[in-house]
């Protein structure tokens, strides 16, 4: 090249401490401007063979343009190298990305599936595990007065569940609540696994410390009569009190409120109320026809395992039923809703929590065992806790 070039180039990269790089053929003044060109953004031309100087001058130039270097590059004319880094560099596109690359992309999100089932199942097992016990706060002017501030703890679907060796955490869950009066609403065992160890340790640990009474849900209906003797015998022994369409005043003092517990036929545990089922439809005549008339102007708690037939239950006089049966719906989702009934109903109106018709309560437990599903998601086990209050509290 030119000894003109030479010195131009050299001017320019000492400016910015570079050595112009070393160059073979091609015209000096291609080569002194590429070198001014990758001076200005401190980048050093690259070492070339062959080829025009102008190529060189312009695919330095446009690399240098967005920070890049340009390549080494063997015969050929400039203009095609111009060209390509003209592509690469001045419209941002990419070379294509190798195969191999997508493909070890698309393995980790295979391996990231897996990790997001399991944490997903540890969450909703861990929160199987954790106890919890809401708390209600039922004003009624007809509680006497001895019975303000009286606690009623619900438990309810236990299904031969065990927490702790013997049921020792749940027994001392409830102790440390310090109830009057445990109601257990239904399903201490289940039909399929009928071992009654669970339910007896329960008993042997809650009914020394308070009254404690109990009404049948379905899966006690379907077990075997020698199987129904074994439990209501066991159950008696260890202090529980059954209820079979029976009732009994509770005192405090010469005061009482009346407690009912109601045994509803199976055929009431039906699929979703549809034509076919309408006859099975449980209504106002037939709760008295199961356990008489209710006593009007006494406060009066209504203990069943199926919640479906509240309209019925308040319309007959309960100023509040305790109920258990959905299961919390299996899944708990936003807004209080349940997924799930054991009836295979979609978002059951009665799932869990506190619901009112007219000037009647009911609370319905999500219960302590596993589902019909056999799980539980986000839906902790619950022991329900009802304080009775005067209204000028």
């Amino acid at each position: 090249g030119s000894g003109r070039g030479l010195l131009t180039a050299g001017a320019r990269a000492s400016q910015f401490n570079r050595t112009p790089s070393r160059a073979t053929g091609g015209s000096g003044r291609g080569l002194l401007t590429a070198g001014a060109r990758a001076s200005q953004f401190n980048r050093t031309p690259s070492r070339a063979t062959g080829g025009s100087g102008r190529g060189l001058l312009t695919a330095g130039a446009r690399a240098s343009q967005f920070n890049r270097t340009p390549s080494r590059a063997t015969g050929g004319s400039g203009r095609g190298l111009r060209a390509g880094l003209a592509c690469t560099g001045v419209l941002g596109v990419e070379p294509p990305a190798r195969a191999g690359g997508a493909r070890q992309n698309r393995k980790e999100d295979f391996l990231l599936i897996p990790f997001l089932i399991a944490s997903a199942v540890g969450i909703a097992y861990l929160g199987s595990q954790i106890l919890r016990a809401p708390e209600y706060v039922v004003c009624s002017d007809k509680i006497p007065e001895p019975f303000d501030g009286f606690r009623i703890l619900q438990i309810s679907d236990l299904h031969n569940r065990f927490f702790g060796k013997r049921n020792e955490n749940l027994c001392g869950f409830v102790r440390a609540h310090r109830p009057d009066l445990v109601a257990i609403t239904g399903d201490i065992v289940s039909r399929d696994k009928p071992d009654f160890d669970a339910a007896f340790s329960l008993a042997e640990g809650i009914c020394p410390h308070t009254d404690c009474f109990f009404i049948p849900g379905n899966h006690e209906q379907r077990l075997r009569p020698s199987q129904t003797r074994t439990l209501e015998d066991g159950l008696r022994e260890r202090g529980v009190r059954i209820l079979h369409n029976q009732n009994v005043r509770i005192y405090r003092g010469d005061r009482f409120i009346h407690l009912y517990g109601m045994e509803i036929p199976l055929r009431y545990y039906q699929f979703p109320r549809t034509r076919e089922t309408e006859s099975a439809y449980l209504i106002k005549k037939r709760v008295d026809e199961l356990v008489g008339p209710c006593p009007r102007g006494e406060f009066t708690v209504l203990l069943t395992h199926n919640p479906l037939y509240f309209p019925a239950y308040a319309g007959w006089g309960a100023d509040l039923t305790l109920a258990g049966h959905v299961h919390g719906g299996v899944m708990r989702l936003p807004k209080g809703k349940g997924l799930l009934s054991p009836e295979r109903s979609l978002f059951p109106k009665y799932s869990g929590g506190v619901y009112r018709h007219g000037e009647s309560l009911m609370a319905v437990s999500r219960g302590l065992g596993e589902s019909f599903l056999g799980t539980r998601i986000f839906n902790p086990p619950e022991v329900v806790s009802i304080i009775l209050q005067r209204p000028e509290r």
